[in-house]
């Protein structure tokens, strides 16, 4: 994974105020290496995405573009090393069964 955390923000940021799925293909098709990107914290697109509540329909998208649901960030102080379905499990604030469900049994 490529570190670029301005990118990853500026993507999710995008995504909170859209939420659109063309759009979102249009980027991702523009530019791939947008799946490879981390955030300083080490956390992927797709960590962000489940973090900041974003639709189911484009986190399928993002593991049928070959996204890891498995994938760990960094163990850094003071963040513990969290996968996203460890995300879409455990954190109460982006909590969403039909997200978790999509991780786990993806279509």
């Amino acid at each position: 994974m490529q570190r670029n955390a301005s990118l990853v923000g500026s993507f999710i940021s995008l995504l909170q105020n859209s939420m659109s799925l063309p759009l979102v293909k249009l980027f991702i098709e523009a530019d791939p290496e947008l799946l490879t990107q981390v955030d300083e914290q080490g956390y992927s697109l797709l960590h962000r995405a489940i973090e900041a509540r974003i639709p189911d329909n484009i986190i399928t998208y993002f593991l049928e573009k070959g996204m890891d649901p498995n994938l760990p960030t960094p163990n850094k102080s003071p963040f513990r090393s969290l996968s996203p379905l460890d995300m879409a499990c455990t954190s109460y604030e982006s909590h969403q069964p039909s997200v978790l469900a999509v991780l786990i049994n993806p279509r």
